[in-house]
């Protein structure tokens, strides 16, 4: 059973092909318009999820703001572990970066993998992210699709599903948010049902 997790995302810049450009307006497209003054920008998805050794991390200033980004090694630093340092270091989880790859462990639908990109946001998560953006609402808060303590990630196209955090949440939303829950934590009754959890949540809180 799948369930989605608390996160965050910032975007940076970097000097080689991205999925995403931001020109001299401040504005942000899909794809290179091949004009001046344009540089890229990748997404980079992060959490508090324990940082082990060949993870990537990005380690931030005390003021909120990132340094940069390091590959956990134990024959550089071990920042990640000790606190109060690793309370500055927060794991990459998503990326639209393709050079961050990592080793990957036996699953039960996929055996051992080495030096694999880290899993990628959901085309349809970038381009709400750019519109998003050019309406002046940056994405900050998003929800990751977690299966087993790790990113739900589709083979398929290595990505995985991440979505924003609504401000407001409807009936459904919050039904929807308790019913798979219960039944990940096994506390759901038998036989009870999505509109069961709905009629209960709208006696309880109407």
């Amino acid at each position: 059973m799948s369930t989605f997790k608390k996160a965050n995302v910032v975007m940076l810049t970097t000097f080689k092909k991205a999925p995403i450009y931001c020109d001299s307006t401040n504005t942000l497209c899909g794809e290179n318009p091949y004009l001046l003054n344009t540089t890229g920008k990748h997404l980079y998805v992060f959490n508090n999820d324990l940082i082990y050794e060949g993870d990537y991390y990005i380690r931030f200033d005390i003021n909120g703001n990132v340094e940069r980004i390091f590959k956990a090694d134990l024959d550089s630093t071990n920042e990640w572990m000790i606190p109060p340092y690793s309370n500055y270091c927060m794991k990459i989880v998503a990326t639209t970066d393709t050079s961050l790859n990592v080793n990957i462990g036996c699953t039960n639908i996929a055996p051992p993998r080495t030096n694999v990109p880290l899993p990628s946001p959901t085309q349809s998560f970038i381009d709400k992210f750019i519109s998003s953006y050019n309406d002046g609402n940056i994405i900050e808060d998003v929800l990751i699709e977690y299966r087993d303590k790790s990113p739900n990630i589709k083979y398929k196209d290595n990505t995985v599903t991440i979505r924003k955090v609504k401000e407001i949440f409807g009936i459904d939303d919050i039904a929807n948010a308790l019913f798979e829950t219960g039944l990940s934590e096994g506390v759901v009754l038998k036989n009870t049902t999505r509109n069961d959890i709905k009629k209960w949540v709208k006696k309880s809180l109407l």
